[in-house]
């Protein structure tokens, strides 16, 4: 008998079909390596893991995540799958090669995760896997009863209180029972001397699922189960009841949390923490001179012991006095956080959060911020004490940079996508990031003019391709020209160089909206950001500025002595440029970052250096591409087009929608981080960006109807950010030794003018220079006795702030 036969003649009957009750694999090659049936079904013996390996099996990807394990099971049993943060319990996405809290996790309790979402999850090394509590299962919805005891008996005898369940699981201690319950139920917890016991888990939960790894280590898994949701029993109010007395026979007091997040003791670990916010609360409270004045609480001043006092502002007053008679009660030492006027401790996110009304994300960025974090991940996977896996899933790391580009962000849907994987496919040289700069830029110029956003923005993009010499980018570059010109003709190619501002308005002029594909393009900043050039090449930048910012408004030209000004409607003129990175970052200078010249641009960096392939296929532009580019022109007719450049219009003839109030938070949340950035001029426009893009994407999909949805929207902010992320560090890192010089006189200048100035007149001067350089232009000023610090004088609020005299020549 052969090893297949004699595996099948081993198993019993249900491992000889294809397929489980919820539609995945019944032979399943786990962590363990071993056949299996529903776990906890008599009947279904276990074949032995020696056994299993002698069998002619196909071997499983050690590279996958718990969450590419074990997505597909849990989709097709009917429940809503999400990705958590490696080795912990909260939600968690990549974003720019990093982890950090999936905030926007709460929607999925009214949907199933799309298959761009999926997509984009499975491919993140090490994501746990979770599952949305409270969705809906016909007229009833999903919950989960948890229970948290060391102690088996005390586990048994709660589990004897309530209905059997098909599906259980079990991490580090208890077990979690899966059910149908009526809608009215619930979150609840219940305590035991202390400590909790048990939790039901309804909307607004989610709880991790097998076979993600535990925070302590042990992987989650199964003791009965999956099965699909609409087979789970039903537990109702009087299966509560029946709990509720079980509970009190083993103490329970009758008193019932109702999940609120509770403030805690600020050293104190909790289980439903990520790690990495215990390890920013322990910084914080080892370092409060770099925050605490920062949070600009009402009265704020120092105290002994290295800690602050202040008013809570956010609570009304105990005593009903009005706010600048109140009492200082809320202490701010290393060795504790508290209110006493209400009796209320806080860790430092728990302060941040109610300072300011945040949610505990945004709390996190803040903090993260103030303790210079911003060269770290923005989530630390906390070591296991435990020895690693023997095969660890890790996805590869580009060891030149700690900014390797996402990888899952190269997966876009339709044309877009379509048109990037064909610049691609036809390269002598691969480079697909730069492959997807270009598609977005020749799909928002077959659009432009024509299509908005749902913000009113419209679809210039200044795309930068930075790569070294030789590495493919001239074919991505010359893929611009040849795929439009073939699609809709040469009116929408502009010229690969501007000499002087008056041709920028030339081509801002055009009825036709246009993409200047531009190589060599840090030479050409060089050449008109010279100080020997004339005036009508250092007037190019501002042309530039202007234009992409206009929108569907108007754009005034100059007015020159043989030249009356006009009024330009709707300029649409898109830029892919190509430089090596030397070359562009040389050419800069610190007013390119206040007067938001380089913000306006999607920084593309790719340090691949791929080998040239000789089997590519030819550069023919398929069919579908050309037929789709020319839809994408089509939807806006001659006329209409005619209209709005003679200033008949005000807005864009077809706009983009949102697909629901989920997509437009997430804009609205990126708005609002980029206000509280440090370094926010370098991020001034990326939110705008991102709508730009995620408009784009929604065009190639559907021309007549472009909807942004949640995934095209988070596509499309993680992009923007990237960028912005990787243009903040490498800007720094090449121009910080040239610009110090320039930036040291600029405020020796700045306070010789001035007098007398506060740390914050010279930081709104040299708003964008990063604050290490600042600190470092300051001393260099004492130093050299050009200035004198005063004693500290009472700012804004009670707040102390530093004073500084020019005494120089």
């Amino acid at each position: 008998m052969s090893l297949p036969s004699l595996a099948m003649a081993a198993a019993p009957p249900m491992l000889s079909r294809t397929s489980t009750a919820c539609g995945a694999v019944s032979i399943r090659l786990g962590r363990r390596l071993k056949f299996r049936g529903r776990r906890g079904d008599a009947g279904y013996p276990l074949l032995s893991e020696t056994f299993v390996s002698m069998v002619a099996l196909p071997v499983p990807n050690a590279e996958l995540s718990p969450f590419a394990e074990g997505y597909e099971e849990l989709l097709a049993c009917g429940f809503h799958p999400i990705p958590v943060l490696p080795r912990d319990k909260a939600p968690g996405e990549r974003s720019n090669g990093r982890w950090r809290a999936l905030t926007a996790w709460p929607q999925f309790k009214d949907r199933a995760p799309t298959v761009f979402e999926i997509t984009a999850w499975k491919s993140w090394a090490e994501a746990n896997i979770g599952v949305v509590v409270g969705t809906a299962i016909g007229p009833h919805k999903l919950l989960v009863v948890d229970i948290d005891s060391h102690d088996p008996d005390e586990v048994n005898e709660i589990r004897s209180a309530i209905p059997a369940s098909p599906m259980v699981k079990t991490g580090a201690k208890g077990a979690s029972l899966f059910f149908r319950a009526p809608v009215t139920l619930t979150s609840k917890g219940y305590n035991i001397k202390g400590k909790r016991v048990v939790d039901l888990l309804a909307s607004g939960r989610q709880t991790v699922m097998p076979p993600s790894v535990h925070p302590h280590g042990p992987t989650y898994r199964w003791l009965a189960g999956p099965v699909p949701a609409h087979e789970l029993p039903l537990f109702d109010e009087t299966c509560l009841e029946r709990l509720e007395d079980t509970l009190a026979h083993l103490g329970w007091g009758g008193d019932v949390a109702e999940q609120a997040r509770v403030s805690r003791k600020p050293m104190d670990r909790h289980d439903d923490d990520p790690s990495v916010w215990q390890e920013v609360n322990e910084a914080a409270m080892s370092n409060m001179g770099a925050w605490v004045p920062a949070l600009d609480l009402y009265g704020c001043r120092p105290v002994q012991r290295g800690g602050y006092e202040a008013v809570a502002t956010w609570r009304p007053s105990g005593s009903g006095e009005r706010l600048e008679k109140r009492k200082r009660n809320l202490k701010i030492f290393p060795d504790g956080i508290r209110d006493f006027g209400a009796d209320v401790g806080y860790s430092p996110l728990d302060l941040v959060c109610a300072a300011n009304n945040w949610a505990l994300d945004d709390a996190f960025r803040w903090l993260k911020d103030r303790l210079e974090f911003n060269e770290e991940p923005v989530f630390v996977v906390a070591e296991s004490t435990l020895p690693p896996p023997p095969a660890p899933r890790m996805e590869p790391v580009n060891e030149k940079s700690s900014g390797a580009f996402p990888k899952h962000l190269l997966q876009v849907p339709g044309l877009v996508g379509e048109i990037a994987d064909f610049i691609t496919s036809t390269a002598n040289r691969p480079q697909p990031l730069l492959s997807l700069g270009s598609a977005l830029a020749i799909v928002g110029t077959a659009g432009g003019k024509v299509y908005g956003g749902p913000t009113y923005s419209s679809l210039p993009l200044y795309i930068l391709a930075l790569a070294e010499s030789g590495t493919g980018k001239e074919h991505v570059l010359s893929s611009c020209t040849s795929i439009l010109n073939r699609a809709l003709g040469e009116d929408y190619v502009g010229p690969g160089s501007f000499m002087s501002f008056s041709s920028v308005i030339r081509v801002l002029q055009r009825s036709r909206p246009t993409l200047c594909p531009m190589d060599e393009f840090g030479s050409f900043l060089k050449r008109i950001k010279n100080p020997k050039a004339g005036g009508f090449e250092t007037a190019i930048t501002g042309a530039l500025r202007s234009a992409w910012g206009i929108n569907f408004g108007s754009m005034p030209t100059p007015e020159w002595a043989q030249t009356r000004s006009t009024l330009l409607h709707s300029p649409c003129m898109s830029i892919y440029g190509a430089s090596t990175p030397e070359d562009f970052y040389e050419s800069l200078e610190s007013e390119d970052i206040g007067n938001g010249f380089l913000n306006r641009f999607l920084i593309l960096p790719s340090e691949e250096s791929p080998d040239e392939e000789d089997d590519h296929p030819p550069f023919i532009v398929p069919a579908s591409i050309l037929d789709g580019l020319m839809a994408v022109q089509a939807a806006g007719p001659a006329l209409a087009v005619a209209t709005m450049n003679n200033r008949q219009a005000d807005g864009p003839l077809i706009q983009a929608q949102w697909a629901d109030d989920g997509a437009k938070q997430i804009y609205r949340d990126l708005s609002k981080n980029i206000k509280r950035r440090e370094n926010r001029v370098w991020y001034a426009r990326t939110a705008e960006m991102a709508v730009r893009l995620a408009t784009i994407v929604a065009i190639g999909i559907d021309p007549a109807k472009p909807i942004i949805t949640q995934s095209i929207m988070t596509w499309a902010r993680d992009l923007a950010e990237w960028s912005g992320d990787r243009l903040v560090r490498d800007a720094r890192r090449h121009m910080a030794r040239g610009d110090f010089e320039t930036t040291l006189k600029k405020t020796a200048a700045f306070m010789r003018e001035k007098g007398r100035a506060t740390i914050g007149d010279i930081n709104r001067r040299l708003e964008g220079i990063p604050t290490r350089m600042v600190e470092d232009i300051i001393r260099k000023l004492l130093e050299s006795d050009q200035i004198d610090e005063l004693a500290k004088i009472e700012g804004r609020r009670g707040r102390p702030t530093r004073v500084f005299d020019w005494v120089g020549d």
